[in-house]
């Protein structure tokens, strides 16, 4: 009597466990293939970002050197500027010193006290 129940039941429960493991492996493969295409995605994506950070990277390096570049020439042109300073400072003096010479001729030929010819003289002892 249990037989002849099995036997009715039997087919049924190899037709659900044939069943059961055709899903199984449909489920595995389409995990399988889901997951290829993550981790296919995952490392384009990660590709994509190392690039990135690859361009950052040199940018930065060339920001760094532009800034050290520009320490350099502000300290180079602290420098200059002195000497510039210094260098207009004593053109200032020279040029003040013509002046008040000239002046002094001038004021002397005027007063009388040195000669048109002597004065001639001067001009050319100067330049």
């Amino acid at each position: 009597m249990w037989s002849s129940a099995l036997v009715g039941i039997q087919p049924l429960a190899c037709r659900s466990i044939s069943a059961s493991a055709e899903l199984f492996v449909c489920i595995v493969l389409k995990e399988t293939a889901m997951t290829y295409v993550q981790v296919k995605l995952y490392n384009e994506k990660r590709s994509d970002l190392e690039e990135q950070q690859h361009h950052l990277n040199i940018g930065l390096r060339k920001i760094h050197e532009t800034v050290e570049q520009v320490e350099e020439l502000q300290c180079s042109l602290s420098i200059k500027r002195n000497e510039l300073e210094e260098k207009n400072n004593l053109a200032n003096a020279k040029l003040k010193q013509m002046v008040r010479t000239w002046f002094s001729y001038y004021y002397y030929l005027h007063l009388g006290f040195i000669s048109h010819n002597s004065m001639h003289i001067i001009n050319l002892c100067i330049k």
